[in-house]
């Protein structure tokens, strides 16, 4: 049974992942204009290596939210799987940069942009319909307001 603590417990556990979303937009936008404006490859390299490094720690608190939520099996090897497969291309891509390879700073930008894309516009529209399954009726209409998120993502649980 979900107590009032783990509903606000998870709902920490979601605003946390939507900081440091916010927090990979920034260092991602920042990683842009080190390159655009002529940084040197060093400065360039460090910007990179700020991004990889706050990806790398996302997935690793995400994981940890998908351990605490209900999810069928399937469903969570879904999850599991897909952020896997990004971590294992960032620690690729931070071998690269730490060998001073720009090849790593162009794979970083087109992953992250992908990644932006798909994971944190797309995965957290799709979280809206798997939130629900994790709080009851009450539960999910506070959380979602907590969230602001729109009250139809409720509607799951009717």
């Amino acid at each position: 049974m979900r107590t009032p603590r783990t509903i606000e417990t998870n709902a920490f556990d979601v605003r946390k992942l939507d900081q440091e979303h916010a927090e990979i937009r920034r260092r991602y936008t920042g990683l842009e204009k080190a390159i655009l404006r002529g940084r040197e490859m060093p400065g360039i390299l460090e910007a990179a290596n700020s991004l990889v490094q706050m990806m790398l720690l996302h997935f690793a608190h995400e994981e940890q939210l998908l351990l605490k939520l209900s999810f069928s099996s399937h469903l969570r090897k879904k999850l599991t799987d897909a952020n896997m497969e990004v971590t294992d291309q960032l620690i690729g891509i931070a071998e690269g940069l730490e060998e001073g390879k720009a090849a790593a700073v162009f794979h970083l930008l087109r992953l992250g942009r992908f990644w932006m894309k798909e994971h944190m516009h797309l995965e957290s529209v799709e979280s809206l319909c798997w939130l629900p399954v994790e709080f009851n009726n009450r539960g999910c209409r506070a959380l979602s307001s907590e969230l602001k998120l729109p009250r139809s993502v409720c509607s799951a649980t009717k």
